[in-house]
């Protein structure tokens, strides 16, 4: 299964760390947009109900959010080994977020 496989290659890469809720906030506050992205791991039915955001005097948001539209969290490797989807990750500092348990974890 071509999923699988992805979330093998996967399972050895390099794990960020894990930020209390005050580190997550004062990060997302004070991120420069040019420098971070904003990585939704949660499903396409999570994601229409809301999201982080760091919003600009304009009410418009600064932080690009990177959404895979996932249906089922094996989808999310597959997603991360497409060309564009690893373009705007590149080089920047990433912030993923879920709802919490197994997916977060693993993600």
């Amino acid at each position: 299964d071509e999923r699988l496989a992805a979330a093998q290659r996967l399972a050895g890469a390099e794990r960020g760390r894990h930020l209390s809720p005050q580190a997550w906030h004062e990060f997302l506050g004070s991120a420069r947009p040019e420098d971070v992205v904003l990585f939704d791991v949660r499903n396409r039915y999570e994601t229409r109900i809301g999201r982080f955001a760091r919003r600009g005097q304009a009410a418009q948001d600064e932080l690009e959010l990177v959404d895979p539209e996932t249906r089922l969290f094996s989808e999310t490797p597959g997603f991360l080994e497409r060309p564009d989807a690893l373009e705007r990750l590149q080089g920047r500092k990433v912030l993923m977020y879920c709802t919490g348990g197994v997916r977060c974890e693993r993600a």
